[in-house]
């Protein structure tokens, strides 16, 4: 619940400041179909996960959050995921066609299977978010995020697991089709494990969307 009003506070805010000259931001709307996860022990399974993220900059300061929900589908049921990623990062490159910024952001990513924790990952990510223009409707995309401070818990009782990391890679093209709407197709890569523990989660899909900016 505090990531989801954390989201919403954030959102207002950036949305109220888009109003003025000084500021802009965007919202993206995309879809997994059929993506593929894998889990240390476990068959590997499909999911399916809806995203919505909004951000952009007031002045060289960048701020950002998104909320992601699906379906793990396994051959003993299945299973529910939600992901929630807050960020902030500073712009170091402002080029008429290249953008990169520099950014930290909290992921929390669960999977449950009804009322009950499957697994939680809660990480702080250090990242740099590179954007590319080849033309004013034509743009390319690239994340790199990774862990310094993470933690990893399965259960019986959500063990803590030691020697965490958590990396995210994602590349998206969009193209404006107009002033304010776009399409977008990605891929996207999300990988939590316990070294200590010789345990990884994967995650990696093709996604589709939409993006509005304002």
């Amino acid at each position: 619940m505090k990531y989801i009003f954390t989201i919403v506070l954030m959102l207002t805010l950036l949305f109220s400041l888009a109003l003025s000259a000084q500021a802009a931001a965007s919202i993206y709307v995309d879809r997994i179909w059929e993506g593929g996860e894998s889990f240390t022990g476990t068959p590997d399974t499909n999911f399916n996960a809806s995203f919505i993220s909004g951000g952009g900059m007031i002045g060289p300061v960048k701020i950002g959050a998104e909320y992601g929900s699906g379906t793990l589908k396994t051959v003993y049921g299945g299973s529910d995921l939600t992901l929630y990623n807050i960020k902030v990062g500073y712009r170091l490159l402002d080029a008429k066609a290249s953008k990169l910024d520099v950014t930290i952001s909290n992921l929390n990513l669960q999977d449950k299977i009804g009322s009950a924790k499957f697994l939680e990952a809660d990480g702080d990510l250090l990242g740099l978010d590179f954007t590319q223009f080849f033309s004013k409707r034509t743009f390319f995309s690239l994340t790199y995020q990774s862990a310094w401070t993470e933690s990893f818990k399965i259960p019986p009782g959500l063990i803590s697991l030691k020697d965490d990391s958590i990396s995210v890679i994602r590349a998206k093209l969009g193209y404006f089709f107009s002033e304010n709407a776009g399409v977008t197709i990605g891929f996207t890569d999300l990988v939590v494990k316990s070294n200590d523990a010789h345990i990884q989660l994967a995650f990696n899909a093709y996604t589709a969307g939409m993006v509005f900016k304002f």
